[in-house]
C-alpha cells in the first residue's frame, strides 16, 4: 500500500524540473557542449540553507515540486517532463528505480556535491540509456588536496542542519568523508479551507501535523591514480530518512511514518590519452539497495493498518569509449567515434512481518543499451557535430510463488521492450563570444514494474505497455563575453525547444472502478528558456531567468485533449540581485544582501483543468557577513516574506514566512583543482 501511494504520488506530480542553461560560473563547462545544459558550480550550492531542490528551482526553466516543506518528497520536471523521464545520477551511478516515479531530490545530500551538471531534452551516449527529459548528474567532491567544510544552522518549524567535509591526498590519491544531517518538525500554520476551495467562510487557521522528519547521510570516497593515464573512484553513500505521512490536509494523521535506508556504491575507472594515443574510456560498476518500511498503525493513511517492509537491489554496469583520431597533421580536422554500453538488473521483493517469505510475489526487469556515436571536430569552421544511435530493451518478470492460490487475476507473462533512439547535434563558434547549437533527438522510457505487474486491488499493471516514446529539438545561443576585468562576468543564454511526446501511460479507471495502465496520452510542448549571470565592479551579483512553456496534453480522451498538462504552469520567473562590499575588519573578509523573487502562472493540478492553482509570487531576502579571510560566514535568510498560502499538490499546503540561519567555517587549507568530469 505504501509503495503504490508513493507511486500514485509520483506519478501525478507535478513533472517537475525544468532546466534550461543556467550559468553559475561564467567559466563552467560542461563535458557535452554540444547540448543544451546548466552547470551548477559549489558556490552556488553554498549559498544555500535548504537543500538540492531549492536549487535547482532557481534555474531557469526548472521547476521542482515539493509534497509539503523542507525534506519533503521534491520532484522535478524539464521542459514539462514527467518526473521519472528525467535520468538521476551520483558520481555516475542511476539513482532511478525500475518500480517507476521521480527521483526524490531531497534524499540527495548537498553537503559533498561539488557541481551539478544537468542536460535538458536528451542524454549524451557517455549515460549509456536515453531520458526524455533529459539528465541530472551530481558529482561529489574528491579533492586532491586538502579540505575541511563545517556548517550548521537551523530556523523556523524546528529546522536544523549540520554538515561536515574533510578531504586530503597528495597528487597520487585522495580521499574524503563527508557527513550530512538535517531535520524539522514541519509544524508550520496554513490556511485550510475544509475542502471548499470557492466559499473562504469556512477557512480556518491549521497546524500541519505529523511533518517531521530526522535524516543523515555518511558519505566515503577515494581517488588512486594507477599511472599518468589511469584513475580509479570509489564512493559509497548510506543515507537514512524517517519522516511522518501527513497527508491530505483536510484528514491530518497522528502516527503513519516513512522509513527509508539507502545505500550507494559505485566504481569509477577512468583512462585519458591511453599509451600516448586519442583513447579515452570510462567503467562504472555499481551496486544499489534500498528497503522502505511503512507504517500506518493507526491506519491513517491506507484501507487499514499497515506494516510494510520492501526492499529494491540493483547491480549494473556501464561502459564509454572514445577515441580521437585526427584527419589532417595539425588536428585541426578531427573525428571521434565512441561506444557505449549500460547493463543493469533491478529486483524488487515487497514484504511484511506479517507475511510468509515464501509467499512473497517479486519482480524483476534487466536493461540493456547498446550505443555508438561519431563527433567530428572542425577548428577552421569551429564547429563540433555529434551523431549517436543506441538500441535500448527491456526485460520484466514476475514471480507469483505456487502457494499463492489468493490472486484474482490471470498470472501475467513475462515482458520484452526494445527501441531505437538516437541523436544529432552541432555546436558553432564562429561569432566571438558566442556559441550556437542546435539538437534534435528520440528518446524513450522503459515502462515501470508497477506499470507493467502492479496489483493493489484498485490499480492494475499491464504487461502488453509499449515505451513512452519522445522527439526533441531545440535551438540556443551562449553569449559570454571578455570583460574589462578578470574579475566580472556576464553570460547570457537563450535556448528555444519544441518536444512531442507519444504512448504515455495513464492509468486509466474502468466501469468496474480499476485503474488500468494503458498507452493513451500524446502532449506537445515548447518555448522559450533566458538566463543570464552577472557579476561586475566588484559589489553587485545578479541572476535572473524566465520560461515560456505551453505544454498541450494530445490525449485521445474527450476530456482531456487541449488542456494543459497538470502542473507545468505556462510561465515562470525567478530573479535575484545582491550586492556585496569587501571589508577589512576581523581579518578582512566581505558584507552582502540580497533580495529575491520567484513568479509562477496559472496551474493545474488535474488533467481536465478543473483544479486550478492562481498565479503566485514569493519574495525572499537575506544577507550575510563573512570574516577571517572568508573563510568563516555568518548567514540569515528569509522566504515567503509576504506569507503567502501556496501549495505544489492539492491538500499539501507549502510553509508560508519561514527564516533560517546558519554559520560556515571553511579554512583556507590550499587550493585544489576543479573536476570537469561529467
Amino acid at each position: 500500500m505504501a509503495l503504490s501511494v508513493a507511486l500514485v504520488a509520483a506519478d501525478s506530480a507535478p513533472a517537475p524540473m525544468v532546466l534550461p542553461f543556467v550559468i553559475v560560473d561564467g567559466k563552467a563547462e560542461a563535458p557535452d557542449e554540444t547540448a543544451s545544459n546548466t552547470v551548477i558550480t559549489r558556490s552556488q550550492l553554498a549559498n544555500s540553507t535548504s537543500d538540492l531542490p531549492e536549487v535547482l528551482d532557481e534555474q531557469p526553466g526548472l521547476r521542482t515540486s515539493r509534497l509539503g516543506g523542507l525534506g519533503s518528497f521534491s520532484s522535478m520536471a524539464i521542459r514539462g517532463s514527467t518526473g521519472d523521464q528525467v535520468n538521476v545520477y551520483l558520481d555516475g551511478v542511476p539513482l532511478n528505480s525500475g518500480l517507476g516515479g521521480a527521483v526524490d531530490l531531497s534524499s540527495v545530500p548537498l553537503g559533498p556535491i561539488q557541481r551539478v551538471v544537468i542536460y535538458r531534452g536528451l542524454a549524451p551516449l557517455t549515460f549509456g540509456a536515453s531520458a526524455m527529459g533529459g539528465v541530472v548528474s551530481v558529482r561529489t567532491w574528491s579533492p586532491e588536496a586538502q579540505r575541511l567544510e563545517l556548517r550548521g544552522g537551523g530556523g523556523s518549524f524546528g529546522t536544523r542542519f549540520g554538515r561536515l567535509f574533510y578531504g586530503g591526498g597528495a597528487g597520487d590519491w585522495g580521499g574524503s568523508v563527508a557527513l550530512d544531517y538535517q531535520g524539522t518538525e514541519g509544524d508550520f500554520a496554513f490556511v485550510n479551507d475544509g475542502g471548499t476551495a470557492f466559499e473562504p467562510s469556512d477557512d480556518v487557521e491549521s497546524i500541519r501535523s505529523n511533518n517531521g522528519f530526522n535524516g543523515g547521510s555518511l558519505m566515503l570516497k577515494g581517488r588512486v591514480r594507477l599511472s599518468k593515464a589511469l584513475t580509479l573512484d570509489a564512493v559509497n553513500l548510506l543515507n537514512a530518512k524517517k519522516c511522518g505521512i501527513a497527508g491530505h490536509g483536510l484528514h491530518p494523521t497522528m502516527a503513519a511514518h516513512l522509513t527509508t535506508i539507502r545505500n550507494v556504491a559505485g566504481l569509477h575507472l577512468r583512462g585519458q590519452r591511453v599509451a600516448g594515443t586519442g583513447l579515452d574510456f570510462s567503467v562504472v560498476p555499481w551496486v544499489t539497495w534500498s528497503q522502505l518500511s511503512f507504517k500506518d498503525p493507526l491506519g491513517e493513511v491506507g484501507v487499514g493498518t499497515d506494516d510494510t517492509l520492501d526492499q529494491h537491489v540493483s547491480p549494473g554496469l556501464r561502459l564509454h569509449s572514445s577515441l580521437t583520431l585526427p584527419l589532417d597533421g595539425d588536428m585541426r580536422w578531427w573525428l571521434s567515434p565512441q561506444v557505449a554500453l549500460e547493463l543493469r538488473h533491478e529486483a524488487f521483493s515487497p514484504g511484511s512481518p506479517a507475511l510468509d517469505p515464501l509467499t512473497v510475489i517479486s519482480s524483476t526487469r534487466t536493461r540493456l543499451s547498446v550505443g555508438g556515436g561519431v563527433q567530428f571536430g572542425l577548428d577552421p569552421m569551429d564547429t563540433e557535430v555529434i551523431a549517436s544511435l543506441r538500441h535500448e530493451s527491456s526485460w520484466s518478470s514476475l514471480y507469483i510463488p505456487e502457494n499463492r492460490d489468493d490472486l484474482t487475476r490471470e498470472e501475467p507473462q513475462n515482458t520484452a521492450v526494445e527501441a531505437l533512439t538516437w541523436r544529432v547535434a552541432v555546436a558553432q563558434r564562429t561569432i566571438d563570444n558566442v556559441k550556437l547549437t542546435a539538437n534534435l533527438s528520440h528518446s524513450v522510457r522503459m515502462p515501470s514494474l508497477f506499470e507493467l505487474f502492479g496489483n493493489t486491488g484498485a490499480v492494475l499493471g499491464n504487461p502488453s505497455l509499449l515505451p513512452e516514446r519522445g522527439l526533441n529539438a531545440d535551438l540556443g545561443m551562449v553569449y559570454r563575453p571578455n570583460l574589462a576585468s578578470s574579475t566580472d562576468t556576464l553570460a547570457l543564454e537563450i535556448y528555444g525547444f519544441w518536444n512531442q511526446s507519444e504512448d504515455r501511460i495513464q492509468f486509466v479507471r474502468t466501469s468496474q472502478g480499476v485503474s488500468v495502465a494503458q498507452n493513451i496520452d500524446a502532449a506537445e510542448i515548447y518555448g522559450v528558456e533566458v538566463g543570464s549571470y552577472l557579476d561586475v565592479l566588484t559589489h553587485l551579483r545578479a541572476r535572473a531567468s524566465f520560461t515560456w512553456m505551453p505544454a498541450m496534453n494530445r490525449s485521445q480522451a474527450p476530456a482531456y485533449a487541449g488542456k494543459q498538462l497538470p502542473n507545468r504552469p505556462r510561465w515562470k520567473g525567478y530573479g535575484r540581485i545582491e550586492g556585496y562590499l569587501p571589508v577589512e575588519f576581523l581579518g578582512g573578509g566581505e558584507v552582502g544582501v540580497h533580495m529575491e523573487i520567484e513568479a509562477l502562472g496559472r496551474n493545474y493540478d488535474d488533467l481536465a483543468n478543473l483544479v486550478a492553482f492562481p498565479e503566485r509570487v514569493l519574495i525572499g531576502a537575506g544577507g550575510y557577513v563573512s570574516f577571517l579571510n572568508r573563510s568563516c560566514r555568518i548567514r540569515l535568510d528569509g522566504r515567503n516574506l509576504t506569507n503567502a498560502s501556496v501549495q505544489d499538490f492539492i491538500g499539501h499546503p507549502l510553509p508560508g514566512l519561514s527564516v533560517m540561519a546558519s554559520l560556515e567555517w571553511t579554512p583556507r587549507l590550499n587550493e585544489e583543482p576543479t573536476q570537469g568530469v561529467p
